[in-house]
């Protein structure tokens, strides 16, 4: 017999679980049900963070299969029970503490299988599934309320344990001591006569009783009423929670996001707006709040000054982004760094006194020069937080284990500046760091997140490569909430820069309940081939790809960042609805992605969402017209290469370098050549488009041009530019006008619906097209000009029917900065006569430096008037900013104003008779080998990613304000 007391009178405790749990189906519920509640409970607290931090355990570390097993509050939990069941009895209580370690055990390795969020999901319907079972067995077979209602430790407590005992008692005949059950037995036995003659007392007491039985009630026994409200508000709060858990559950997995949290990626500027402005200063963290979302995230990486204060600077060297060798210029130093000995100027080496004759510069010389003379302080963690008190401040610690050897802590300055600043992100690659920090931050600091350098780097305080430690992301768990990663772990690139699959990185992690970042995001370098330079396209590959969502971007340029997440993300088919009232018309295709005028450029041009494709007329000798940007086949075919390259010659009317020009060969000749990539950014920037696509594409014959783009129910019509004519006409016997308009007839079943324009910078070739055809007529303004007179426009409009300009022509530039507007626009659509802007292309060196290498914000800029799905919002996003000119001009010279444009530009001589020869054959549906073929269009699947309408490799934009 026992003599226990309280909580320890198992007898007692025991004896009332019985009298709750009499009935035999209400009993097998139980065993079938509590302990997986235990085990789901121990589920849900494992996403709690560790108390203690595994690397603190010794040798016992290795019982933790590294870190699925942790010291958290499911562990604690677990030995409250085991201790507690074994002192209520030293043998069953040993069997239920081996249960509740393998529910610990089991739900760890489970959980740590499963990751964060399913492990949620799990875990609730588990528990509801429990629970909704337990009541049902009170309610329909027991007839008696739970025991929680009446004693809550004793349902938790000891419930699981009672179960146990339950079942070794009936299925064994098992008793804890002799006399146990008998007794048992006996106290159930009275409790429940008890319980049914109080059960009939009151039953016939509130017949009896006119009154609310209720009220009756509450009036005989107001603290007994009080009792069992406060335990069923308690009940009905809990059940609230599991609903409510279920509920943000199925609401995380509505979203379109595939994020950890189902919430939209961080944007986080790194350094401010460093694509811009000198990393770190005041000038680039000012311009993050007025170009991206309002909950972008400002990134510091804290460096030590000799006098141990924190300032935020690129990195611990300090030459390549700051003028000290111009300030310190013998005070150049040489130290071990991360093991490899380095020799530059250190922060360690300079008082913050020092550093106020330091100033900051760009640390990426193709960027822009002409903010490194402003003066740019060097700005203390303090200041940053301070002056722009952002929505996430972010603290990069790149180089702790360096400080440490020369006596500064990085840890004593972070917990020192969290008492006046709000730290939000803690990140750094050194293990070390965090292991020291980790326990000295409250539950109300920072976010760790543990960053990884490239694979083959080694960290320095395990001395394992980044590459091993990525495999073992249930151990970055124990003291990270994320982890930073390089680009190249999450979509790796081949050594000629193309991308290879991407991996499973992010779906591991967000697996082990950690959120993702990554880093090396910049507009101006670093893109993989298969984004054609734009890039909004990778953005989007690492967010919106419909397999994961990185939980934020590490960014140079912020602003793009932005309009992705916020603007341009779960479009899917619908990505043209970005699109405003305006044509986007294609230059030789989508010459961005593969050669330009081939079958693949054109099918890729119509696939992206192009409206209009054109087509760049040249003549062989025999009368053939066909697509090719140039006349001169040295530029982008494979003549070079052919029997032909003695066909060499100069023709001053066309150029005044030699060449091998078209009208040379006969149409037999030119089909056997192939098409090639153009680069207009190779020479001096090193910018090559899709170098793997080797001359492989046949050259396009009008005929099979305007077959294509009959076949298209996208398309909104076709451009047909024309030059060279009168030297054509003159000097080769060729009337292009007339070839080109017995194409049209030759391709007899073209949609009469389709647009079809007849562009060139000659007007007597305009007058002669006007004449002859329908079409609508395009005249092309070849200068840069700063206005164009009435009169010219007087005379344009005799004959055309809107004109086409150079991007210069609307927005002047001095220096690659806007340097002011032109009228030209509102003087053109004045007369009525729409306008078409060209060329626009995603290389970063193709925009001025107002447009923040964004091929994006320069095309918004250019159809504000038009609009589009984001600029149409009510309150207008500021990564979406209408560049006004000379807004930045102020930081450089200007240039000269371009001239205007006057009548005498248009008016030129008539065309030339033309010579006479033998009339061609235009090729047809059954031409000879001596005509051009009629080909089939070759659709292949596309090489590159999708990128939107809005940013298409080479754009030629119409509008109201209309684009070319």
């Amino acid at each position: 017999m026992s003599n226990r007391i309280g909580l320890l009178d198992l007898e007692k405790h025991f004896a009332f679980y019985g009298a709750y749990h009499s009935n035999r189906v209400n009993i097998i519920i139980h065993t079938l049900f509590v302990w997986p509640n235990v085990f789901a409970t121990l589920l849900f607290l494992y996403s709690t963070q560790p108390i203690l931090d595994r690397s603190y355990l010794g040798f016992i570390e290795a019982l933790t299969f590294d870190g699925v097993l942790r010291l958290d509050t499911g562990f604690i939990l677990t030995v409250i029970y085991a201790v507690f069941y074994i002192y209520l009895d030293n043998k069953s209580g040993v069997l239920a503490a081996l249960l509740c370690f393998s529910c610990w055990i089991g739900s760890s390795f489970l959980a740590a299988r499963l990751g964060h969020s399913l492990t949620l999901k799990v875990g609730v319907a588990s528990q509801l599934l429990c629970w909704t079972g337990q009541f049902l067995g009170h309610g329909l077979f027991e007839k008696r309320a739970p025991a929680l209602l009446d004693n809550l430790v004793q349902a938790f407590l000891m419930g699981p344990y009672f179960v146990l005992l339950e079942v070794l008692q009936s299925g064994f005949g098992y008793e804890p001591y002799p006399g146990f059950k008998s007794r048992v037995d006996c106290k159930i036995e009275n409790d429940i006569k008890e319980w049914n003659e109080e059960k009939l007392k009151k039953k016939k007491k509130l017949m009896d009783n006119s009154a609310s039985p209720m009220i009756t009630y509450m009036q005989d026994n107001p603290s007994m009423f009080r009792l069992r409200a406060s335990k069923f508000l308690l009940l009905s709060v809990l059940i609230l929670s599991q609903f409510l858990s279920t509920q943000l559950l199925a609401q995380r997995s509505k979203s379109p996001w595939q994020t950890l949290t189902g919430e939209a990626p961080l944007v986080i500027a790194r350094g401010g707006f460093s694509g811009l402005f000198p990393d770190s200063s005041v000038t680039a963290y000012s311009f993050v709040s007025a170009t991206s979302v309002p909950d972008a995230v400002l990134w510091c990486d804290v460096q030590l000054t000799k006098d141990g204060v924190g300032i935020c600077f690129p990195d611990v060297t300090m030459y390549k982004d700051s003028n000290v060798q111009d300030a310190y210029p013998k005070r150049k130093n040489s130290y071990l760094l991360n093991g490899v000995p380095t020799q530059d100027w250190f922060t360690i080496d300079f008082t913050s006194k020092d550093l106020k004759s330091v100033f900051l510069i760009r640390g990426i010389l193709s960027r822009s020069p002409a903010f490194d003379d402003n003066r740019n302080v060097i700005s203390t963690v303090e200041n940053i937080a301070t002056q722009f008190k952002p929505a996430g401040f972010w603290l990069n610690v790149q180089h702790d284990a360096f400080y440490a050897q020369h006596n500064l802590s990085m840890s004593g300055f972070l917990l020192s500046v969290s008492k006046t600043v709000t730290i939000d992100y803690l990140s750094s690659p050194e293990l070390k760091f965090f292991r020291d920090i980790g326990s000295r931050f409250g539950k109300t600091g920072p976010k760790f997140v543990f960053r990884f350098l490239e694979k083959d780097d080694v960290e320095v305080s395990t001395n394992q490569t980044y590459g091993s430690l990525m495999t073992n992301l249930t151990f970055i768990k124990t003291f990270a909430s994320g982890v930073l990663v390089p680009k190249s772990y999450i979509w790796p690139v081949d050594k000629d820069q193309y991308l290879l699959p991407h991996t499973t990185f992010v779906q591991d992690a967000h697996k082990a309940g950690l959120q993702v970042y990554a880093s090396g995001f910049a507009n101006d370098f670093d893109l993989a081939y298969n984004y054609s330079y734009d890039p909004l396209a990778e953005y989007l590959a690492f967010m919106d790809n419909g397999n994961f969502s990185v939980d934020g971007v590490v960014s140079d340029f912020p602003l793009t960042a932005s309009s992705a997440v916020d603007c341009f993300s779960h479009l899917g088919s619908n990505a043209s609805s970005t699109q405003g009232d305006f044509f986007v018309i294609s230059k030789n295709g989508a010459s961005g992605d593969y050669p330009g005028c081939s079958d693949l450029a054109y099918s890729k041009a119509i696939e992206d969402g192009a409206d209009i494709i054109d087509c760049a007329i040249q003549m062989s000798s025999d009368g053939i017209p066909f697509c090719l940007n140039s006349s001169n086949l040295l530029e982008g075919t494979n003549v070079f290469q052919s029997p032909f390259i003695n066909r060499s010659s100069t023709v001053p009317e066309i150029a005044p370098h030699a060449g091998i020009y078209s009208f040379s060969l006969r149409w037999s000749e030119i089909k056997t050549l192939r098409l090639a990539m153009t680069h207009p950014y190779s020479l001096g920037f090193n910018l090559f488009r899709n170098p793997r696509e080797k001359s492989s594409e046949k050259i396009v014959p009008l005929y099979d041009f305007l077959i294509l783009a009959n076949k298209s129910s996208s398309l909104v019509g076709v451009l047909i530019s024309v030059e060279n004519v009168a030297y054509l006409r003159g000097k080769q016997g060729i009337d292009v006008v007339k070839e080109v308009l017995y194409a049209f007839k030759e391709a007899c079943c073209i949609d009469a619906t389709k647009r079809v324009m007849i562009q060139s910078s000659n007007s007597p070739v305009l007058v002669d097209f006007k004449k002859q055809s329908p079409y609508e007529i395009v005249y092309q303004v070849e200068e840069n000009v700063g206005d164009i007179v009435d009169s010219a426009i007087e005379e344009i409009k005799k004959f055309a029917d809107a004109v086409v300009v150079s991007r210069r022509s609307v927005y002047s530039t001095s220096n690659f900065f806007l340097s002011g507007q032109t009228h030209l626009v509102e003087k053109l659509h004045k007369f009525n006569l729409p306008v078409y802007v060209k060329t626009f292309r995603n290389e970063f060196v193709s925009q001025p430096w107002d447009f923040f290498s964004d091929a994006t914000v320069e095309i918004n800029t250019y159809v504000a008037g038009a609009g589009n799905r984001c600029l149409t919002r009510k309150d207008h996003p500021p990564y979406m900013p209408l560049v006004k000119p000379a807004g930045l001009l102020g930081f450089v010279n200007h240039d000269s104003p371009h001239p205007a444009f006057t009548a005498d530009d248009v008016t030129e001589p008539p065309l030339p008779p033309v010579t006479f020869r033998t009339p061609p054959n235009i090729p047809g549906p059954l031409s000879t080998d001596e005509k051009a073929p009629n080909s089939k269009t070759r659709l292949t699947p596309p090489l590159l990613l999708p990128a939107l309408a809005m940013a298409l490799a080479s754009l030629l934009l119409l509008s109201s304000l209309s684009i070319l």
